[in-house]
């Protein structure tokens, strides 16, 4: 199953339970239950879950549907897809999405499983799509700045060995105190230290969403939060894929 490239139905309970099954043999945690999945036949069934979720604003049926493809209820313990595309414009019940796509949202039923997903998408997101990325061995990623911005923070804080952010990687999407685990790594890192935690978390927030570092004045420390090039991450990452044990 993880070794499809896509879905192109609705995945059974069989399948949702042999997924998770295959992750926490991977990342080392059995959670209590499973995840429920369910695929939206319209972009009006999608939107309304998705606002039930998280917002509660009806007319952005055509925002939601093109800007979230999927996404993890946590309240329910249940993943939402797209299970429909356009032809001409009208919905059709025909779909295809990536294997990767899927690992991702399973992924966030892990993060919330343990605790939450702490404050900083840049590192719930990254840390997610790294893993994913590893799991399919698909380097796509929809999350580009938080990949970029989570890997050089995390090769910095375990001395650039892969092995060890990778390892990282596993401990923080199982942290009960995702915040707590993270504010601690900063304050006894020689490169970070300087930094009130949660500052320099929030400025790397920003930096997601318009590219900008300059709130950081120290320019050695904009360097190190970007030495690390995408071509170079993914490059990095399908070399040692191998140390992900898959």
């Amino acid at each position: 199953m993880i070794n499809k490239p896509a879905i192109q139905e609705p995945l059974t309970k069989k399948e949702i339970i042999a997924l998770v099954d295959f992750l926490a043999y991977h990342l080392g945690y059995v959670p209590k239950k499973y995840p429920t999945a369910i695929f939206c036949k319209t972009a009006k069934e999608y939107a309304q879950r998705y606002e039930t979720y998280k917002v509660k604003e009806p007319e952005l049926i055509d925002e939601i549907n093109n800007e979230v493809s999927a996404f993890f209820d946590h309240w329910t313990d249940t993943i939402v897809f797209q299970g429909f595309s356009y032809h001409e414009s009208a919905e059709i019940p025909r779909f295809i999405i990536p294997m990767g796509t899927v690992i991702h949202e399973l992924i966030h039923f892990f993060q919330y499983a343990t605790g939450s997903f702490g404050t900083y998408s840049v590192l719930y997101e990254g840390t997610n799509e790294i893993l994913a990325a590893l799991f399919v061995d698909d380097f796509r990623f929809d999350y580009d700045r938080e990949v970029g911005f989570a890997f050089n923070l995390i090769m910095e804080l375990n001395g650039h060995n892969i092995w060890a952010a990778i390892q990282w990687m596993r401990v923080y999407t199982l942290h009960s105190h995702k915040n707590r685990f993270i504010h601690r790594q900063l304050k006894q890192s020689a490169s970070f230290s300087r930094y009130q935690p949660k500052k320099l978390l929030t400025i790397l927030e920003d930096a997601c969403e318009n590219g900008d570092l300059s709130k950081i004045d120290n320019e050695e420390t904009r360097k190190i939060l970007t030495r690390y090039s995408l071509p170079r991450i993914k490059k990095l990452l399908k070399t040692n894929r191998e140390v992900i044990k898959l």
